[in-house]
């Protein structure tokens, strides 16, 4: 897939939710044109539709994850 199809891919999508480009080539400097500042803000932490789910209290998925006793003591069923 050429740069411009894939320009278009993405900008066709409606959440650019799961949206990567992988260019299998290291990118020169001199062809880098510009560079975006985006805000702090931009993103998720975990998926763009989790506001309101309740987590999954899995020890096991939990593990490592920030608050992750709390959520399993909170969470796990009886």
């Amino acid at each position: 897939m050429s740069a411009a199809q894939a320009a278009a891919h993405v900008m066709a999508q409606t959440t650019m939710s799961g949206v990567e480009v992988i260019i299998p080539r290291r990118i020169e400097a001199k062809e880098i044109l510009r560079i975006r500042n985006l805000p702090q803000l931009v993103g998720w932490r975990h998926y763009p539709e989790a506001h309101g789910k309740r987590p999954w209290a899995c020890s096991c998925c939990q593990k490592g994850v920030y608050n992750s006793r709390k959520i399993r003591e909170k969470y796990a069923s009886p």
